[in-house]
């Protein structure tokens, strides 16, 4: 199948190859260790993008599970690795439709590398593959650039990387920490833009490095205590880093065919477009946060879900663990659904609004459910608005329901 059909050898070939290898080791790693985000289960509820998946039966999930793992293992082998990243992709966003929640970062990083490599020749492969890296790096930076991050995430990620190499985070002045924040910013900024130039490249491949050590150090057993799926996609990084940039453009040289197939040229651009030129529709709330690579950004807002603390018994007996003791005076609790998400299922939750209000809604067929949206007024300010919702019987109001046009409908939840 010439769609399909495999490149004459060459350095460029063997580079191609081991980063297909290194993407599906990473991805059966990142795959085993969130095994049930991936197959039916009813711990957490389950969130299809399009109201017509939610009557996909269970079984299903089963199906495109094994499909996946299929996928990866035909992509260590060169004579199945374009097969295998297809079924891969096409396995996975299969899967996410059924269930938004797994379209992890690190998910939708390999369904566009795959893509990338099963249509493109190898030395297109590795400059594509070298831009969807880059624009990863740009437009992660670039979600950064706002108040919120440098007192709420930042500031969390660099407590991590103290608490880890043995220096207690309060002890730092508030503006030393600021400073330390914007830093490291710009050092992912900086990253991108020197991988972007053949001069300042190997700079580039050095500062990667080292800002995916600085990551695991931080988010790792002993600073944050991150789950293993947010440290295997930093070691991806690692591995594939060195492998795609340093190596010289003239060193990857290799025949080419004069003419690519259409199918492929629309497959390779498609997924490079969706990973480079998409996410600068994410301000506007046309594209997710999560594929606009803004991880550890408060870009899509603030979304928390309460429940009256009389009424936290009548929760479904998966979510009851995980609501916090109120405040004084309260009476309302927090749903806490990360911890429930990382406990559950071994990963982080979906960050989008949507995502959690349909969480919202399927609880609230037990107990009203009070969501509370904010969202910043300005990026350089502290300024916010919060507007607030209580859900019951399953219903979200017309007035919420007009802001999303995806699905805010779940799969029913209960007991394992």
């Amino acid at each position: 199948m010439k769609f399909l059909s495999n490149q004459p050898a060459g350095t460029a070939d063997r580079s191609l190859a081991h980063l297909s290898q290194v993407y599906a080791i990473g991805g059966l790693l990142l795959i085993g260790t969130t095994w049930r985000l991936w197959l039916p289960q009813m711990a957490f509820p389950q969130v299809p993008l399009f109201g017509w998946a939610c009557a996909i039966p269970r079984s299903a999930d089963v199906v495109l599970a094994g499909a996946i793992v299929l996928g990866l293992i035909g992509a260590l082998f060169r004579r199945t690795r374009g097969c295998g990243w297809i079924a891969f992709a096409i396995a996975s966003m299969s899967s996410m439709a059924v269930d938004q929640h797994r379209l992890q970062v690190w998910a939708w990083h390999l369904v566009l590398a795959g893509l990338l490599i099963a249509s493109s020749p190898a030395l297109s492969a590795l400059r594509r593959l070298r831009w969807l890296t880059i624009g990863l790096y740009a437009w992660s930076a670039a979600s950064k650039c706002d108040l919120t991050f440098l007192h709420g995430p930042g500031r969390m990620v660099l407590q991590g990387l103290l608490t880890a190499i043995g220096i207690d985070p309060h002890a730092v002045q508030e503006d030393i920490g600021t400073w330390a924040v914007i830093v490291m910013v710009a050092w992912e900024g900086l990253t991108s833009l020197f991988l972007a130039f053949p001069r300042t490249r190997r700079l580039g491949l050095l500062q990667s490095l080292v800002l995916h050590v600085g990551l695991l150090v931080a988010l790792g057993p002993w600073g944050l205590n991150h789950g293993w799926s947010v440290l295997l996609w930093n070691v991806l990084f690692l591995f594939q880093n060195p492998l795609l940039f340093g190596t010289k453009e003239t060193e990857t040289a290799t025949s080419e065919p004069p003419r690519a197939n259409w199918l492929r040229t629309v497959v390779a651009y498609g997924a490079l477009g969706a990973g480079v030129l998409l996410p600068a529709l994410q301000p506007w709330g046309l594209w997710d946060v999560w594929p606009s690579w803004a991880v550890y950004s408060t870009r899509g807002g603030w979304c928390t879900l309460l429940v009256r603390t009389e009424e936290v018994s009548q929760l479904p007996s998966a979510a009851q663990p995980y609501v916090r003791p109120p405040q004084p005076l309260a009476d309302w609790s927090v749903i806490d659904v990360d911890a429930w998400s990382r406990e559950a299922l071994s990963c982080p939750v979906y960050p989008q609004s949507r995502f959690r209000i349909a969480i919202a809604a399927a609880l609230s067929q037990s107990v009203p459910v009070r969501v509370e949206l904010r969202r910043s007024l300005d990026h350089w300010t502290d300024d916010v608005v919060l507007t607030s919702w209580i859900l019951e019987g399953g219903q979200i109001p017309a007035e919420l329901k007009r802001r999303y046009w995806l699905n805010l409908r779940a799969r029913p939840i209960g007991d394992e």
